[in-house]
């Protein structure tokens, strides 16, 4: 088993992981991870008829179709109702495969795999997959699942052959049947004949029961449960439900917006920034000349100090990454302070903040630095922050933003839709003031404990940090 994504994804007997602890876990990196898995799954030396994929989301579904590709028979398991369903529900969450590859050549386009890659007769031919598609620029989650969906359903549509077999999707199965079997396959430590009974499949919506006996379990059922409580009583709303933070009306609101990582990030961006995605913030800058020299100059600085943050955490235990954080803040500071000292780049970044109309938005960072984020989120943030703070002549008219650091929640509640909440100094627990917000949005992070790992398996905080020792690594683009 010597190779990165066996050694890596493993956490019992014949099963793998696609869902729980990981680094890297956009889209593109979910896919990618998922076809490594079939493909080494393939050439391994263990027998490779039948395979278990619980969970019919991105991951699920990539490793569905990759793994039929090669005359597996597949059976691919899910409580929701389709595929997809995560992302079917959002229509405001923009992705793309390498929006967060910024400032990187190729992460202007964004179709998957790259049209332009370098060679790319040699390298399409090599990572050729089915499961792609073709967008110029970061698409609403809702729209990709939807093309994916088609894809899908066209695919299940055409004639099935011996070489290549339909992989069946069971819908809307009881978690506690899937659980007890998986289980029972580890604990037996050999193919396992079960049944899942009255299973219905998609997309034809046919019930029957279903035979089973796989060689290998893939589980891809998700990174666990969000963490949205800010304190008792005061829930957020989860990160790929839709909610008020890109309305325009938005800027009539006091937003307060509670995390250090991409999510309070992405947030923050949406509420302030007329844009939909960080990516197209940058691409407005780019317009004007002026601007687009004085950034570029400083592509090359920002990737070298990305790829150095990627590779060092790598090797770094996640408890002793604040280092690593806080290095790559000041970094990115100092290039925002390079650039806010010219005026065509802040009134270029003022003219991407929305008007304002009475409100304001505020992120409370519980440490002195961001958190585990994509360069683009933080680099831009920074930017803002400096400009703002370089001259606010240039921020008349636009909506109010304010960045605090070292401040947590202490205490709130809810009442005619006001949330009042206390915000402590974490440093000085005594420094407290009150604040009042109409919209609050708190991005904690997943509740470890509701990893498929942990649910499926039972396996312990420790057993799971040893397993995703290597969760860190780099993925391929593509």
């Amino acid at each position: 088993m010597n190779t990165l994504s066996l050694l890596a994804l493993k956490c019992a007997y014949n099963t793998f992981d696609l869902s729980s602890g990981l680094s890297n876990v956009s889209i593109r990196d979910q896919m990618v991870r998922a076809k490594l898995l079939i493909r080494d799954l393939v050439h391994s030396k263990e027998p490779c008829r039948e395979i278990l994929i619980v969970g019919a989301g991105i991951a699920g579904a990539c490793a569905a179709v990759e793994a039929a590709k090669h005359e597996i028979r597949v059976v691919c398991v899910d409580r929701n109702e389709r595929p997809f369903q995560l992302q079917h529900v959002s229509a405001h969450r923009y992705v793309g495969p390498y929006m967060y590859e910024w400032p990187a050549a190729f992460s202007e386009l964004q179709h998957f795999p790259p049209l332009d890659w370098p060679d790319a007769k040699t390298m399409s031919k090599f990572f050729r997959t089915e499961f792609g598609w073709r967008a110029l620029e970061p698409m609403a989650s809702n729209v990709l699942a939807d093309k994916l969906d088609t894809w899908l359903r066209d695919r299940l549509a055409a004639p099935a052959t011996p070489a290549q077999p339909h992989p069946e999707f069971l819908m809307a199965l009881p978690a506690a049947q899937v659980r007890q079997y998986v289980l029972a396959f580890i604990k037996g430590r050999k193919p396992l004949a079960g049944q899942f009974k009255a299973a219905r499949h998609w997309p034809d919506g046919s019930v029957a029961d279903v035979d089973i006996r796989p060689d290998f379990v893939i589980l891809a059922a998700g990174m666990g449960r969000e963490n949205c409580t800010l304190v008792e009583g005061v829930e957020g709303i989860k990160f790929w439900k839709d909610d008020t933070l890109w309305q325009p009306a938005v800027n009539t609101k006091q937003v307060g917006i509670f995390g250090g990582g991409d999510g309070a990030m992405q947030d923050f961006l949406r509420v302030l920034s007329i844009f939909n995605h960080p990516l197209a913030f940058i691409e407005a800058l780019k317009q004007d000349h002026a601007v687009r020299v004085l950034l570029e100059r400083e592509y090359a600085y920002l990737l070298s100090i990305e790829q150095q943050h990627r590779l060092e955490s790598t090797w770094t235990l996640p408890s002793a990454s604040h280092d690593i954080w806080r290095q790559i803040d000041s970094q990115c500071r100092e290039v925002a302070q390079r650039l806010a000292m010219h005026y065509c780049v802040r009134r270029a970044v003022a003219a991407g903040v929305k008007p304002d109309g009475g409100g304001r938005v505020e992120l409370f960072c519980r440490e002195a630095y961001f958190g585990k984020a994509y360069l683009l989120n933080r680099f831009m943030l920074h930017l803002l922050n400096t400009c703002r703070r370089e001259s606010t002549e240039e921020f008349d008219g636009r909506l109010p933003f304010a960045i605090h650091f070292m401040r947590e929640a202490r205490s709130g509640s809810v009442s005619h839709g006001i949330y009042d909440i206390v915000v402590a100094d974490t440093k000085n627990p005594m420094g407290q003031e009150r604040k009042k917000f109409e919209v609050v949005a708190v991005r904690f992070g997943v509740n470890r404990d509701t990893t498929a790992v942990k649910q499926l398996l039972g396996l312990k905080n420790k057993a799971l940090a040893s397993r995703t020792s290597m969760a860190q690594i780099p993925l391929p683009f593509f």
